[in-house]
């Protein structure tokens, strides 16, 4: 394959640029942040739902404790109003009865309505320490993502810029390199996981080992600068000392 000195050097500087791409996004693809803060997401995930369930108990304690409250509340007004209903008619015997039944009635209610009362605070007083402990574990888990945002942005920023800046010197050096070249090494890099450029030494590709007959030798020299693996397709290339060989 027909390449200057140049392009074989670029195409060279590529590779390595792209093998330090490949093992530099492994690392950040690896940073154990990512995979702590995925297990912080998913329990802070797990203790919002709890939140949710907690708080919808509260809602529908405090919801009837009010309704309770609002009950007896009138309730004591109309025990009042029937008390001074009943002060005016004290020589009308039926009216007593009747008003003397009607207070009777509400004070059992109202009886009913005070255990009811008591029976709902309670509930609410022991639930109000599990949203509290809810709170609280979620704002331990809310600061600690915050941290490992912080520390991943940190060192995965770092790592981030490296292959920002590898990218541009590979665009830089492409622009070195013709054509049917590049797209020569891009497809082999694809078919090779990312190593698409080898050396032969010694009459073997330096990538896949693979040790050749003469007459495949012969015929990689004969594409010298730049061949093809016969064995893993890898683009080859050959040096002075190679093809003299």
């Amino acid at each position: 394959m027909l390449a200057t000195p140049a392009e074989v050097d670029a195409l060279e500087q590529l590779q390595s640029i792209d093998i330090e791409n490949i093992h530099t996004s492994k690392k950040l693809e690896e940073l154990p942040q990512r995979q702590a803060l995925l297990e912080v997401r998913q329990k802070l995930a797990a203790i919002v739902k709890k939140k949710t369930q907690v708080q919808d108990m509260l809602d529908t304690a405090e919801d009837e404790l009010h309704g309770l409250m609002a009950e007896d509340e009138r309730l004591a007004a109309k025990q009042q109003e029937t008390q001074e209903a009943l002060e005016r008619v004290q020589g009308d015997y039926r009216s007593v009865e009747s008003y003397t039944k009607d207070l009777h009635g509400v004070a059992k209610r109202r009886e009913k309505l005070a255990e009811d009362m008591e029976r709902v605070d309670q509930q609410i007083e022991r639930v109000k320490p599990l949203m509290d402990q809810i709170m609280d574990g979620c704002a331990n888990l809310e600061a600690r993502e915050k941290d490992l945002i912080a520390s991943f942005q940190q060192e995965g920023g770092a790592l981030q810029r490296t292959i920002a800046e590898n990218n541009a010197r590979h665009q830089a050096l492409q622009d070195k390199v013709n054509p049917e070249l590049y797209r020569a090494y891009q497809r082999a890099c694809k078919e090779c996981g990312g190593i698409g450029v080898a050396q032969m030494v010694d009459g073997a590709c330096s990538a896949c080992r693979s040790v050749f007959d003469a007459s495949k030798i012969a015929r990689i020299k004969q594409d010298a600068p730049v061949s093809k693996c016969p064995s893993c397709r890898r683009l080859l290339i050959v040096s002075d000392q190679a093809k003299e060989s």
